[in-house]
């Protein structure tokens, strides 16, 4: 109980849980981690987040004969060869299973410890549903939890708070992976305000650093979509603030479509933002791919994917009628 209490207590706030996943965690067999990491920055936070990673808590494993998962797939049909048990010493307390599964455990990634073996081994699987299936186990480790989603709608009704207080008038609406459901624990918060002046850009900038209410704060004024870049005080989610956007409301209802008809999107646009993140390459500013783009990509590739499906079919058929 007490292990467990000290795992709960040091990834249930955000900020650590977006520092214990910012950086790869792969362990290929005897090589030093700290050899792949190019710089001496980069292979510190590696060992950081590892170090973290190894304690996060994960859900119990079903009990026998319940159902772990609908998304995952298995094509085990023959029983599972009977372990032979090994004496344990007389100094131990453990059998030798337990002991067995600890090993495992240690051995995978941390999102791959719930689940049963015989989903991700390919002598019970093809490799093509292993990696389906970690691929599943990945976005469900990944992907929001309550603590942190509640975190997320306290700030904005803060920024909501403080806009109605300075435009009775005004509203403020979040758009992007937030609202999408798309976000990874790094995403930012995007919100845009409607019915505020002209001036709103640099009135709620020197506000927010009168009262003290952000640790940084930038006014990007010049750019073609004047946006406020912030962080508050005791919170880890970067904001970013425009003004009179209609196309970010707009857009999620599209997207929030999509993710609907197309069961494969959310998953795969989680994890190439998750990669992106971890290499610093999801800055548009700085050269790299965007959110959205990455959206669009995704979308683009599945449309692709299901139009050379329809289209090898029709062509199967109109072989079969030739041959009638």
């Amino acid at each position: 109980e007490t292990a467990t209490s000290v795992a709960e207590a040091a990834l249930g706030t955000p900020a650590n849980r977006i520092d214990s996943l910012k950086q790869p965690v792969f362990k290929p067999p005897d090589v030093r981690l700290d050899d792949l990491e190019p710089e001496v920055q980069t292979a510190g936070k590696g060992s950081d987040i590892r170090a973290l990673l190894k304690t996060r808590k994960t859900p119990e494993k079903p009990k026998e004969g319940q159902v772990l998962s609908e998304s995952l797939i298995t094509l085990d049909t023959t029983p599972a060869p009977t372990p032979v048990a090994k004496v344990p010493s007389s100094g131990s307390n453990e059998d030798a299973s337990t002991s067995k599964k600890r090993k495992r455990n240690d051995q995978l990634a941390p999102w791959l410890t719930s689940a049963p073996p015989d989903c991700f081994q390919p002598r019970h699987v093809s490799s093509v549903l292993c990696l389906h299936n970690e691929i599943v186990e990945f976005c469900k480790y990944i992907e929001e939890r309550e603590n942190e989603k509640s975190d997320r709608a306290d700030v904005v009704r803060c920024i909501e708070a403080l806009v109605k207080e300075l435009w009775p008038g005004a509203s403020a609406h979040t758009f992007g992976s937030f609202a999408n459901n798309l976000c990874i624990p790094t995403s930012d918060i995007d919100i845009v305000l409607f019915e505020v002046p002209a001036n709103a850009i640099r009135t709620l900038a020197k506000v927010l650093r009168d009262r003290r209410m952000v640790s940084e704060i930038e006014v990007i004024a010049s750019a073609r979509i004047p946006i406020i870049k912030l962080k508050l005080k005791k919170s880890p989610y970067q904001i970013d603030i425009s003004f009179g956007i209609q196309g970010g409301v707009e857009t999620g209802f599209m997207i929030r479509s999509l993710v609907r008809e197309m069961p494969a999107l959310r998953p795969l646009v989680l994890v190439i933002k998750f990669f992106l993140n971890q290499r610093d390459l999801n800055e548009t500013y700085r050269g790299g791919i965007g959110s959205h783009l990455c959206l669009c990509l995704v979308v683009s590739m599945l449309q692709q994917f299901r139009k050379q499906r329809i289209l090898a079919k029709a062509r199967t058929n109109d072989r079969l009628q030739e041959l009638e």
